[in-house]
Formats: structure tokens, sequence, C-alpha cells
């Protein structure tokens, strides 16, 4: 829908050339209101093109368009074969996308009571993108698995206090959805919340029940066993798809389904299990950055970097994070803890985790980073 302009519009003809590239029929016609005049642009299905599975992010970024909405249920998918149809997402007063500087988020892999002493030292180095553990997913059972919802009234606390921008946590469970709300308005937290599910989980469960909001973007791991993209783009379509309903007949209830589920979704590279071959190597996992340059020629969501888990440990962390950085991700997540000396240790990965007082160092790499691809372009 575009207001306050006539058929013959520059921007009219751009969401119509814009649906023909895409192989799909478009027809605009006017509606004239009382104070302006609206142009409404069709979008229908075409040769074998299906109108329902782009995503309306690709026509909100056109010039003029009010908005999009769709009058039956999707089948969005993540394919794009255009760096110009990439989604950027607002993430608290910044956006993370294609063409955007690389965003640094870090914290501690897991929440303890010592996040309240923690986030001033993060903030106080200029980063204001901070993750932490609350729920731990474990591969052995006497694994220490983190403080629940204890731990996200502490991490949303010290973030209220100290104006973080944004935090990151990971939940397993539908209800931990719920459950992060209501510690959200609790404690009175206003930044952004990014709700991601890790590479232990598989719970397609969870992955509707984030379809069905839109309160928080969503970010993806893959599984440490997936073998290509394929499986992390499969279960981002999941969120995507929304709330679908079906008759006795298994056919699909269009008035029951939701038009679109959540779009605000990120894709995180994390590193791959090691085949046997390659069990002497240092590394915790096998680095698989070109999986970054892979999803940006297929799909159009943000990825994001993690070069801690690939590590393993804290000197082979750099190496790993630059390898990832050529690729040109759209944020890096980087776990970090107090100094080596200090008596407080992290309960999980604690070998991986950057010293705050590297935290600096970590952040000056990706302003240069940032620095060079502004050279480049």
């Amino acid at each position: 829908m575009v207001t306050g302009i006539g058929l013959g519009d520059a921007r009219v003809n751009c969401v119509v050339e814009k649906a023909k590239a895409l192989g799909l029929n478009a027809t605009a016609r006017v509606v004239h209101g009382t104070h302006f005049v609206t142009v409404e642009v069709y979008v229908f299905d075409s040769n074998g093109k299906s109108a329902g599975e782009f995503s309306t992010h690709i026509f909100e970024n056109l010039p003029g368009v009010e908005s999009v909405a769709r009058v039956t249920p999707s089948a969005v998918r993540m394919a794009c074969t255009n760096p110009d149809d990439a989604r950027r997402v607002t993430i608290g007063k910044h956006q993370i996308g294609r063409g955007l500087p690389c965003r640094l988020i870090t914290g501690p892999c897991t929440v303890t009571r010592d996040v309240g002493r923690l986030i001033p030292m993060i903030v106080d180095t200029g980063a204001m993108w901070i993750r932490g553990g609350c729920w731990k997913p474990r591969t052995r059972a006497n694994s220490f698995r983190g403080f629940g919802v204890l731990a996200v009234e502490w991490l949303l606390t010290a973030a209220r206090e100290n104006n973080v921008e944004a935090i990151f946590i990971e939940v397993m469970d539908t209800q931990h959805i719920a459950q992060v709300r209501a510690v959200q308005e609790s404690v009175g937290f206003e930044g952004a919340i990014v709700l991601w599910v890790g590479a232990w989980t598989s719970n397609q469960a969870l992955l509707e029940a984030l379809g069905k909001q839109d309160r928080y973007t969503v970010m993806l791991k893959h599984h440490p066993w997936d073998i290509g993209i394929d499986g992390m783009i499969t279960r981002a379509e999941f969120v995507l798809a929304g709330e679908m309903e079906w008759d006795e007949r298994g056919e699909l209830i269009p008035e029951a389904s939701t038009p679109q589920g959540n779009s605000n979704v990120l894709l995180c590279v994390r590193g791959v299990n090691k085949p046997e071959s390659s069990r002497h190597t240092l590394y915790r996992f096998m680095p698989n950055a070109e999986w970054i340059s892979a999803l940006h020629q297929r799909c159009w969501a943000p990825v994001v970097w993690d070069p801690s888990h690939i590590a393993g440990h804290t000197d082979l962390v750099w190496g790993v994070l630059a390898e990832g950085l050529r690729y040109r991700p759209e944020a890096v997540m980087v776990e970090c803890w107090f100094d080596p000396n200090d008596p407080r240790k992290p309960l999980c990965d604690a070998e991986q985790a950057i010293p705050m007082n590297q935290v600096p160092t970590l952040l000056k790499l990706i302003e240069g980073h940032n620095q060079n691809l502004t050279e480049q372009a």
C-alpha cells in the first residue's frame, strides 16, 4: 500500500517491477480517501512462483511503501538470490543486516549472581548487546544446567540498571518465552530481547511458538551434526510460518492460520562436530566460516558468527574470529568473563571465555573490520 501518490508514480512502478523481478504478477489500483489517495498493489502467483513464499520485508524496504499485508496464509521461505532483498532487523536502537557494520554480542556463557557486577564492566567498554545463558542444554546429565528464571531476573535487572540496549537469552522450551516476558515486565527492562535456540535444542514446538509471537527477535544456531546449511534453513522456516491449522482431512484452514509468522530472524554459525580424522585438532568444533557466505547467497536473514564454541579455548578464539570476519557476518557473539585471576569462575565453558580486559581489544578488532569494509565499498 502506497499513500498520497498516483498510478504513474515511480514508487508504484518500483513495487510492480520488484514483483515481476521475483517472477510474480502485480496490479495496482487507486483508492480515494477523504484526505489522500492510496495506491494498492496486489501481488499474485505466476509461472509456478508463489507470492506466499516471499517475506514481506522485500516490499517493505521499497520507497513509498506504507504497509504490506497478506491476504492468505503464507509459506514464507528463507530463499533470497538478490543481495538487495536481504533483511535488516531492528534490535534496540540499531539495525543488523547486510551492508551494515558488524556488531558485537558479548557476555557470560552462564548467568550467575555475579552478572550484576559483570554487566557494568561490559557496558564501560562500549558493548551494549549482551548475551547470557539462563537455561543451559548440556551433553552430560550431571552438568550444571543454569539457574533458569532466577538467572533471567538477575540478567534483566542488571541490564535495566545499566541501560543495556539488547539482551540475548537462550530458550529451550515453549514456557520459557512467557517466563522471559513475565520477568521483563516485572523488573521493567525496556531494552530489546533476542531469544535464541541453541545448537543442542531440537524442539519443533519451540520453533512454532517463537513464530507465533513477534515481540522478540529469534536467533537460530545450527546443530553440531549438520552437514550443511539446509537443516538450519528448514528449522528457521518453522518460525516464519507462524500458526497453521488443518481440518480433519489435513487441509489448511486459511481463516485459522496466521498470514505470516515472525520474520525477525537471525542465523548463527557455530562450528560442527569434528570427523574422526580431525580429532587431533585443537579446536573444540570444526570451523565452518564458509557457511556465512553460503547463507548470504541463499538467505535473506542476517548471519551471526560464534567463534567461542568453535575454539573451545581463549587463545584460539582470536584466530577463529578473524577467519569468520573474512566472510563478513552481520554480528559476532563472543563469551567473556572476569579476568583470569578473579576467584569468581564461570560455571560453564570457562576455558573459552575472553577476559574482560581483552574486550576493548575485541571491539577495536571489529571496528577495524568495519572500517575496512567501508573503505572497500
